[in-house]
């Protein structure tokens, strides 16, 4: 549910989310940087910039595997970059 569209959740799916993500500090933290990355990716202009500042949020998080996250998309960094601020993508959005 945390990777779903919150507008196509049923309503008892948009409670049982919501019990989860107060459940702890840590699940809220990962519930909201989970839906400001996932508007990332719609490519736009200014994602790359989001996109650091994303980052720098995330790591002042105790969330390991988000840090794992993080690093993988510093390993290939241009790419990512890319692929959120450019019109033409291989995604399918």
């Amino acid at each position: 549910m945390l990777l779903s569209r919150p507008d196509t959740l049923r309503a008892d799916q948009k409670e049982l989310l919501h019990k989860t993500t107060s459940a702890c500090p840590e699940m809220r933290h990962l519930a909201s940087l989970v839906r400001v990355f996932a508007q990332l990716l719609i490519p736009a202009g200014g994602n790359g910039d989001r996109l650091q500042e994303w980052i720098g949020t995330a790591e002042e998080v105790n969330l390991p595997h988000v840090h794992s996250f993080i690093r993988g998309l510093r390993l290939d960094h241009d790419a990512v970059r890319a692929a959120l601020t450019s019109e033409h993508h291989n995604g399918g959005i």
